[in-house]
């Protein structure tokens, strides 16, 4: 296929395209959002609940609440750059694999991963009985190590498939699970080649793109990016000014691109926010420079803020404040909030509201200082 040239609108458009695309799907499962956007960040699990919020317009987060601990088709775990993420359970296997092969782990678990593995047989525990059971058996820094809470050790024992996260208790304590036991698991095994699935399913999610994002991403070696990309059938190139990127050759020719529009109320480490690039065409500089005097935006930029998203770039940022039977979303527009604009940031804040199912209470106020 000859290559495609497109503005940064054109761009904008295919990904919210894609990301967005389950508003209308009523019958969507959130392990369909899951799986479509590869994985999603969940160190703050109620960030990543809101990312089925943003898509799933009929979703509740009892429902998602249930998918993840009842149901258990999601399931959380370590996942890329080693952070915690949310996966669908069906692919549970896949992705783990695509994982193993992205970071060289061996085919086998170390003794440490193991030992997790065993701890965890027939059990599930909280992080200092996991750790005091591994530490009497490999000794004591062994399990000092594992009392940490950065997850060290953990994640290889992890990304072996032998432990995941099961449901904390009501002080917060996280307990862990072994995944053959607490998953209802399909005996296929992954594909040939899961990484090269992955890397083809992130392209689809997050195009157009290219071997530079994916390696971000995914924390691998550009040169090993490249080569993913070299094996993927059916891509399109494309060109934004002097960029390179590629998307899918179905998705590109099933999208009728036109100027990206909407309103959207997004969480903290959405995955849409954390792989558009390049950050300049998200987040405008006049946008930057006030997510900047939010505390978490100075630390973290924008990924680490709620945001408002108008017309697939951000305009502002937002606040919730719960209690037993009210939700109050506090909005700080950077942009001036016309009739129709307002009553679409409304609608959506109403979204949250059916979301979980509480009263709404919208103010428009200035969270940062405009000098």
């Amino acid at each position: 296929m000859a290559v495609v040239k497109l503005d940064e609108d054109d761009r904008l458009h295919l990904r919210l395209a894609f990301n967005f695309a389950w508003d209308t799907h009523t019958d969507a499962a959130p392990e369909d959002v899951a799986d479509a956007l590869c994985f999603i960040q969940s160190q703050d699990l109620g960030s990543a609940f809101l990312a089925f919020a943003s898509r799933l317009g009929s979703a509740t987060f009892r429902e998602i609440e249930c998918a993840l601990w009842r149901d258990r088709s999601l399931v959380k775990t370590y996942g890329p750059r080693g952070t915690l993420h949310l996966l669908p359970t069906h692919r549970y296997r896949q992705r783990l694999a695509a994982l193993r092969d992205a970071y060289d782990l061996p085919a086998e678990p170390d003794p440490l991963a193991r030992a997790i593995g065993e701890a965890l047989d027939g059990r599930i525990l909280n992080r200092r009985d996991l750790a005091d059971r591994v530490g009497d058996r490999l000794g004591d820094k062994v399990g000092a190590r594992l009392r940490s809470s950065w997850g060290d050790g953990l994640r290889e024992a992890a990304l072996h498939g032998l432990l995941c996260f099961a449901k904390s208790d009501a002080r917060g304590s996280v307990f862990f699970a072994r995944p053959d036991q607490w998953l209802t698991l399909q005996k296929a095994q992954p594909t040939k080649h899961p990484l090269r699935d992955l890397c083809r399913q992130y392209v689809r999610a997050y195009g157009p793109t290219n071997p530079a994002g994916f390696a971000r991403w995914l924390h691998i070696g550009k040169p090993r990016a490249e080569a993913l990309f070299s094996e993927i059938d059916s891509l399109t190139e494309v060109r934004i000014g002097r960029t390179r990127a590629w998307t899918i050759d179905a998705d590109m020719q099933a999208v009728n691109i036109t100027a990206p529009s909407g309103v959207r109320l997004l969480g903290r480490y959405d995955p849409y926010v954390l792989n558009s690039q390049p950050r300049g065409l998200l987040v405008p500089p006049e946008s930057r420079a006030l997510i900047v005097r939010d505390a978490k935006g100075r630390l973290e930029g924008a990924v680490g803020v709620p945001l408002l998203l108008v017309d697939g770039q951000v305009r502002g940022i937002w606040k919730m404040r719960m209690s037993s039977q009210i939700v109050q979303i506090l909005i700080d527009s950077f942009v001036e909030c016309t009739g129709d604009l307002e009553a679409e940031i409304i609608r959506r804040a109403e979204g949250l509201s059916r979301f979980y199912g509480k009263a709404l209470d919208v103010k428009f106020v200035e969270l940062v200082p405009r000098s």
